[in-house]
């Protein structure tokens, strides 16, 4: 849970609108990223990195028109990369290593097109480059391994 504190100081958005950057890194912060972030129309910078939020990446970050550094990486964030983040042209760091993030990541255009796999490691379940997986391959059933058993009998192999 976001401490009371915190809370706070995010629901006096006012006292924030004139503030360039935040950095909330390292504080231990569990539960969702608050929906109220995405009135912060003109930060530059949002630094969320090392804690322990859970939940998805909010799609109303793209609403964050003027910002250029997004961390929300070493976090327990799941879902899909939201594809309205491609629309923050002046984004020139995003990162999202180190979470739970699944499906593709969104198509490269603007911005986009300079992340690179650094960006997004350790989130096994993500697919499309720069990521060197394929997102048919994580659809796809696991192959049954071949047996491997020395036990004649179990492998059927007879003398």
């Amino acid at each position: 849970m976001w401490t009371i504190q915190q809370r706070e100081h995010l629901t006096h958005t006012r006292e924030l609108e004139y503030k360039s950057g935040i950095d909330l890194s390292c504080n231990r912060l569990t539960g969702e990223i608050p929906t109220k972030i995405g009135n912060l129309s003109d930060i530059r910078s949002l630094n969320l990195s090392h804690n322990n939020l859970t939940g998805h990446i909010l799609s109303i970050f793209s609403k964050l028109k003027q910002i250029e550094s997004l961390d929300l990486s070493h976090n327990n964030l799941i879902g899909r990369i939201p594809t309205q983040l491609t629309g923050l042209n002046t984004l020139a760091v995003f990162d999202v290593s180190y979470n739970n993030l699944s499906g593709s990541i969104p198509s490269p255009k603007a911005q986009f097109e300079t992340f690179d796999e650094c960006n997004y490691v350790e989130n096994p379940f993500l697919c499309r480059p720069p990521q060197h997986k394929n997102c048919s391959d994580l659809d796809s059933p696991p192959t049954a391994a071949p047996n491997t058993s020395n036990n004649e009998e179990e492998s059927g192999l007879m003398d």
